[in-house]
């Protein structure tokens, strides 16, 4: 053995954590169908930021949901809603959605509905535990909901290639 070989005695030890973000606007989505965005949580979650412009003043409204069952991802069991006003502006602002709740099935549900002059900004690729998605009216006479067994009235089609900005604050 080489007394000089010292990587035999070398050890290697690496940690990274990534922002749960995004915050980069890379594309803007005009808001003619609500949005939907899923982000997992374990908490306390105090807001959510999006970002957000329109050509005049108006509202958004935000509801949000938990799952019934940790393992689920449907928008389920509303836990908070409101309405907030929106001041015309040319660039994209960041809007805050106050939450303030202990979040106990480890993700919520956030859907946004506003008129289509409303434009939010989008950020390219996806966030590990991050759904992105929008609501279209149920046109088919086939899809059911597996629970009741009646027709849907309308279907989330998620996001593949593109994720809504948003900031997550926790206390």
């Amino acid at each position: 053995e080489d007394p000089d070989d010292i990587a035999r005695d070398a050890v290697v030890e690496t940690s990274s954590v990534r922002k749960f973000s995004m915050e980069k606007v890379e594309r803007i989505y005009s808001m003619k169908n609500p949005v939907g965005l899923i982000l997992p949580v374990d908490g306390f979650l105090e807001s959510v930021c999006v970002k957000i412009k329109s050509s005049h003043d108006t509202t958004l409204r935000y509801t949000i949901y938990e799952p019934c069952k940790r393992e689920n991802y449907n928008p389920e069991s509303r836990i908070a809603d409101g309405v907030l006003k929106i001041k015309a502006s040319k660039d994209l602002e960041w809007t805050r959605i106050p939450i303030n709740r202990t979040i106990d099935r480890n993700k919520v549900f956030l859907e946004l509905t506003s008129d289509p002059d409303v434009q939010i900004g989008l950020a390219s690729g996806n966030l590990t535990g991050v759904i992105t998605m929008d609501k279209t009216e149920n046109k088919g006479d086939t899809i059911v909901d597996v629970d009741t067994l009646k027709m849907k009235e309308f279907m989330w089609h998620p996001w593949k290639d593109r994720t809504l900005c948003f900031v997550r604050f926790r206390k």
